[in-house]
């Protein structure tokens, strides 16, 4: 199998049609092994236009769910919007959770500043709450003006109070002092109680000057 391997290795360094093809083929033998097949799924995903409509194809036939990961994985070294929408459609949209799961991790690799939207319009719509969050934490990662103001309006909208908390913790994340006006406001004034407290902690993970100042506010 090393040897196997070490072949699909070099035929990805090559951007020939055929060599692509072959390790497509191999990609999608389902009587292969799974280190086998996800070996060929990353020997493609170097090739970004290329890649795209071979990379599809795995992960649209594969019974594996490991090899699907995989394609996913491998197609977000292309950040074109096509891959962006496919892998936020398939968050929504997959019935394997994992899989729904893998495709939210994946547009960390894709999404730049500005895209927020994407990853709300995932938080709304999946019915997968660990979806949900991994959006949320991915949401604390974008630029932080854009991101907060988000933040703020999933904490205005959504009832649940899981979720509420799940996005009060990825807020503490942001590290970023625009957070600290709305944590406060959260932690002074929400109806619920876990929720404040929660805000209080999510003060305390940001760890800047600035949330320490909001932190001894809340003791006076």
């Amino acid at each position: 199998e090393d040897v196997r391997k070490a072949a699909l290795h070099a035929l990805g360094n090559r951007d020939d049609a055929a060599s692509l093809e072959a390790i497509q083929r191999m990609a999608m033998d389902e009587t292969a092994g799974s280190d086998l097949r996800r070996a060929a799924v990353f020997a493609l995903s170097d090739h970004d236009e290329e890649a795209w409509p071979l990379l599809k194809a795995v992960f649209s036939s594969a019974r594996d769910e490991e090899v699907r990961k995989a394609a996913l994985f491998a197609m977000s070294n292309d950040d074109s919007d096509r891959v962006r929408d496919f892998l936020a459609e398939t968050a929504i949209g997959d019935k394997d959770s994992e899989i729904a799961r893998a495709a939210t991790h994946a547009l960390s690799n894709v999404l730049e500043d500005g895209d927020g939207e994407v990853l709300l319009r995932i938080i709304k719509e999946s019915p997968d709450a660990d979806v949900k969050k991994a959006a949320l934490y991915q949401l604390a990662e974008l630029d932080a003006a854009g991101s907060i103001a988000l933040f703020q309006t999933l904490l205005k909208t959504e009832k649940d109070p899981e979720f509420r908390r799940a996005a009060v913790y990825a807020l503490g994340n942001t590290e970023s002092d625009e957070a600290v006006p709305v944590l406060l406001d959260i932690a002074r004034n929400d109806t619920s109680l876990e929720i404040r407290k929660a805000a209080v902690q999510a003060l305390g993970n940001l760890g800047t000057d600035r949330a320490q100042e909001a932190i001894l506010d809340l003791l006076n």
